[in-house]
């Protein structure tokens, strides 16, 4: 299907009576002088499942998939980890767009982690969440520590950045899981927020 095509996705949401939908078509543009490239499919997305949800009487819980530069930084006085790793940007472009839908059509979160590898080279259908190390929080990088090199003059933050968001790499499986063990929840603590994770085996002091 074509994920830009709002009305074909209203239709596969009211046909099949969905109540939930994940996002992860589209790939984010890497510089920020760069033209957004995955607006077009959030918006059409985004549209809807606003538009389904008034036709079905329901809300439609959706995930978006975005990038860990879309957190706050706990750090750096709340500011996004952008501002100082301006990479994927267009992330907060989703971020804006989401947060003018309404909210009692469109239950949204958007799942913002670091790099992502499989964990395996084979594909299989799961009949139920299997279960995931992750710990996650809500609009601030989970578990953030700062090291030595924060304290150096200049450059030293920057490097206390690339150091930190070393430690949360997941895999796409972890991440599937995640959302898919949030979507059985009568009610998420995470809708209308952005989701920082990391894999547990990765916070200070494991």
């Amino acid at each position: 299907g074509d994920a830009t095509n709002s009305r074909a996705i209203e239709e596969a949401l009211l046909n099949n009576q969905c109540n939930a939908l994940i996002n992860s078509a589209g790939m984010a543009a890497v510089l920020p002088w760069q033209a957004p490239q995955m607006q077009v499919i959030v918006q059409a997305v985004a549209n809807a499942a606003v538009e389904a949800s008034r036709k079905l009487g329901y809300p439609i819980r959706c995930w978006f998939l975005g990038g860990m530069t879309v957190l706050d930084c706990p750090s750096k006085n709340e500011t996004k980890l952008s501002y100082y790793f301006p990479l994927f940007t267009e992330h907060a472009l989703t971020y804006e767009c989401l947060s003018q839908k309404p909210a009692s059509n469109l239950k949204w979160s958007i799942l913002a982690p670091s790099a992502m590898t499989p964990a395996n080279k084979e594909i299989g259908l799961l009949k139920a969440p299997r279960g995931n190390p992750l710990v996650a929080k809500n609009d601030t990088v989970p578990d953030w520590s700062c090291t030595f090199l924060s304290g150096v003059p200049y450059l030293g933050m920057y490097a206390d950045i690339v150091v930190n968001m070393l430690r949360y790499n997941t895999t796409l499986e972890d991440c599937a899981d995640f959302m898919a063990a949030d979507l059985t929840k009568e009610e998420s603590e995470h809708v209308g927020h952005r989701v920082g994770i990391i894999m547990s085996n990765q916070k200070k002091g494991q």
